[in-house]
This record gives C-alpha cells, sequence and structure tokens, in this order.
C-alpha cells in the first residue's frame, strides 16, 4: 500500500495530525482515484459502525488480555535475554576457565589417556628421566612372579613420578609393561568393567590395557596379551 492510500484511508477513520490531514485532503483534490478510495473507506467505515455491534464478553476478554500480557512478558524477557547474551555468555566462559585453572591449581588426580599412551611409546619413552624417582606406589605392587627386563621414570606434568617396568612374564614372553603413578586415581579412557571390581580395562595406543589403584595412586599394566590374562597378571602383582 502506497503511502498516498495510507494517508487516505487514516484521513477516513481520524487518526492524522493537522498537517498530514492538509497533506491528504490536497491529494484527495488532486487525484480521483484517491477521492474514491475515501470515499469508498468512509463508506465501509460506516456500515461497520451502523452493522457492527459490540459483543460484551467479559471473561473472554479477560482471557484476551491475560494472553496479550503473556506474550508481552516473553517478549520482554527475549528482548532481555538478546541484548545481554554477550554478558552471560562471556560469564560462563569465564567460569569455565577459572574452573580450569583451579583444577590445574588444585591437581587433578585423573591422567589423560595421551598422557599415558605416550609413557608406553617406544619413541616417546625415550625422554624419560634417566634417575628413577622414588615412587612409593611402587612398594605395593609384587613383581616377583615377572622378570624385569628394563626400569625408567620420570614425571608427568611436571610434578607426578611416574616409573615404569619393562616385564616378562612367568613364560619368559617379553611385551608386558608396568606404569606405576603416583598421585592419581583414574586413567582417561580405561573404564571398563572386568572380571575383578577393582581392575578397570580400555585401550592404549590400540593395545589391550588394565589399571588399578595402589593406596591413592594408580598402576597401569599393558600389553599384546588378551584382556582376561592381563587381569589375571594385575591380580598377581596386588598384594
Amino acid at each position: 500500500m502506497s503511502r498516498e492510500i495510507e494517508l487516505v484511508h487514516a484521513l477516513a477513520d481520524g487518526e492524522l495530525t493537522a498537517a498530514e490531514e492538509a497533506e491528504a485532503r490536497k491529494l484527495i483534490s488532486e487525484n480521483a482515484e484517491l477521492s474514491a478510495e475515501y470515499e469508498w473507506a468512509q463508506s465501509l467505515k460506516s456500515a461497520l459502525v451502523t452493522h457492527c455491534k459490540p459483543i460484551a464478553n467479559d471473561e473472554a476478554w479477560q482471557r484476551c488480555v491475560g494472553r496479550l500480557n503473556d506474550l508481552d512478558k516473553v517478549s520482554n524477557t527475549e528482548s532481555f535475554v538478546g541484548k545481554w547474551a554477550w554478558v552471560f555468555c562471556g560469564a560462563l566462559l569465564l567460569m569455565i576457565f577459572a574452573g580450569g585453572i583451579v583444577s590445574r591449581t588444585v591437581g587433578s588426580r585423573t591422567v589423560s589417556n595421551t598422557q599415558i599412551a605416550g609413557l608406553f611409546d617406544p619413541i616417546s619413552s625415550g625422554t624419560a628421566a634417566k634417575q628413577v624417582p622414588q615412587v612409593q606406589a611402587a612398594a605395593y605392587v609384587d613383581l616377583s612372579k615377572f622378570q624385569r627386563t628394563s626400569v625408567v621414570g620420570g614425571y608427568l606434568d611436571g610434578d607426578r613420578a611416574f616409573v615404569k617396568y619393562g616385564l616378562r612374564d612367568q613364560l619368559g614372553l617379553p611385551g608386558l609393561a608396568l606404569a606405576v603413578i603416583q598421585g592419581a586415581d583414574r586413567i582417561e579412557g580405561l573404564d571398563e568393567k572386568t572380571s575383578n571390581p577393582a581392575v578397570k580395562s580400555g585401550k592404549l595406543n590400540g593395545v589391550n590395557s588394565v589399571t588399578w589403584s595402589v593406596e591413592g595412586n594408580t598402576c597401569v599394566l599393558f600389553g599384546e596379551r588378551p584382556m582376561d590374562e592381563l587381569v589375571s597378571f594385575a591380580e598377581e602383582m596386588m598384594h
């Protein structure tokens, strides 16, 4: 609808300012089509006033008013949320960031599977410290039935000591490795249940692995063996 027609209809409804009314009447006087539109609008308004009587229904009207108020509240809420969404998002990111700092400051007792997998990687294992740190948990692991072929140690995250043993089983077969990690009680990704409630299982570098806790520290046994055999080895290492 053009502005001229809108002015003509508004004139018929009596909704114009003095300046707009003068403009509308000038348009009507100069344009026969707009004059006819104005007469039609007046006739329509007169017919509505004559034939459309108001229906008194206070209950229905109150429901409509209540519904309109509800919609207005929703609109106000959406407007508020939209206006301050960046503040809420920023606060959420700040909380996440702060939580990460607190977690690192206090010290998480979960070790990522990436860190553990690196311990059993022949390439990265050479980065371990030459001097094996004193890991108290090693005293609680029984390796009397296994032959130690190597021992290296170092630190995860710079302050979590570990010691790793290369092992042969009772039959002299190689391919086993045991890591004892101080100050950890969970290995990410090694959470599957086994026949022993104290032993959890999973895969590291695609190889079967089992883990269990020792005096608040964690042991991880890794090797190309069936999972039930690794669980059996873990039970033999427990006192």
